[in-house]
């Protein structure tokens, strides 16, 4: 009921942050997943001493079964440069349904790609 309220209210909560909190708070003590998801990527992609914290409610969350709380993960891992950690997170996403991972996945193989190419590139040079 909590995140439906949230979802619900979501076009005034960037004048009412703090009811944004409120509500989050109830839905994530109620066991949420996509509650636990969103505020758990927002931890751990925003500030490293809450990373943990954010990265365990992402866990969590994905447990649940929470496709979103994959693409979190995966940030989390490309963040750190765990690049293969990220793919991964990102594929078992993909295969829930969530799109976002599938286009990260793409993004990501053209990013390396691209790197190789100007590596090999830059070794012709020299």
């Amino acid at each position: 009921v909590a995140i439906d309220a949230y979802r619900h209210w979501t076009g005034d909560m960037r004048d009412d942050p703090q009811q944004r909190i409120v509500l989050l708070k109830a839905a994530i003590e109620r066991g949420s997943a996509d509650a636990m998801s969103s505020v758990g990527f927002d931890l751990a992609t925003r500030t490293r001493e809450l990373r943990q914290l954010g990265v365990r409610m992402l866990e969590c969350a994905a447990a649940q079964g929470e496709a979103s709380a994959h693409e979190g993960l995966a940030r989390v891992a490309w963040l750190e440069g765990r690049w293969v950690d990220a793919y991964r997170a990102w594929q078992r996403g993909a295969n829930l349904g969530d799109d976002r991972c599938l286009d990260a996945m793409e993004d990501a193989a053209l990013e390396v790609a691209e790197a190789s190419m100007a590596s090999v590139v830059a070794g012709r040079l020299l």
